[in-house]
């Protein structure tokens, strides 16, 4: 066992999300897979064949509608527990992705090698925003598209839990508590073209609210091109 000096952030981070693993999928059942692969398709320029990467796909939610959308699907994420229940949800619906245990900010993969680079509930998440965006349009074809979705923080609901990981790591995570004029200012830093953040169909989330009888937050789209 590790020291408690010797934990790092992301031991913390893949330690809590192999932990929620089992419960994840039930926990997050809220929203319209139709609608959301109709979105998508429109946002990534209504073509197939593409190639994409998903990061931090967790049990595959945007990776998997990807792939049906008749894409090539990449699903990077730290968690195992996570990735282990994406591959047996692509089994069932019959979907080939390519799942790989890979940090956000330090990929594997060539320089101008994706398409499209999206993301799900992962902004909020980043320890350092600015080296991950910048890795990820690295890994950008000149041209292509970034696109994280994110619940607005404005009204967000409180978390069952004060704190996701700890008191002093989620201190940390920069954009815990984002607003749009924030999300831009990294995008911009980062070097992404035409960025703007749009205002997601309501309707994705057919679940409208938590199990506390919270309202949920609509969906925001960060976009961005390399």
């Amino acid at each position: 066992m590790k020291a408690k000096e010797d934990v790092k952030d992301i031991d913390i981070i893949e330690k809590h999300w192999d932990d929620y693993s089992p419960e994840f999928d039930e926990a997050h059942a809220t929203e319209d897979i139709d609608l959301w692969r109709e979105e998508l398709f429109k946002l990534t320029g209504e073509k197939k064949g593409l190639k994409v990467l998903d990061i931090g796909t967790g049990t595959g939610f945007l990776a998997l509608m990807m792939a049906e959308l008749g894409n090539e699907v990449y699903g990077v994420d730290v968690s195992e527990g996570m990735m282990s229940i994406g591959k047996e949800h692509a089994k069932e619906r019959n979907v080939d992705v390519k799942f790989i245990k890979n940090e956000g900010e330090n990929l594997q993969f060539d320089d101008d090698f994706f398409d499209v680079v999206v993301n799900c509930r992962v902004l909020w998440t980043l320890v350092d925003p600015d080296v991950s965006f910048k890795e990820w349009k690295r890994v950008m074809k000149p041209g292509g598209k970034v696109i994280s979705f994110i619940r607005d923080s404005k009204g967000m609901h409180k978390p069952k839990k004060e704190f996701i990981y700890s008191k002093e790591l989620d201190e940390k995570l920069p954009l815990r508590k984002a607003d749009e004029k924030t999300y831009m200012e990294y995008m911009e830093r980062a070097g992404f073209k035409n960025s703007k953040v749009i205002r997601m169909r309501e309707d994705l989330t057919v679940k409208r609210e938590t199990d506390d009888n919270k309202k949920m937050s609509p969906w925001l789209a960060v976009y961005g091109e390399k």
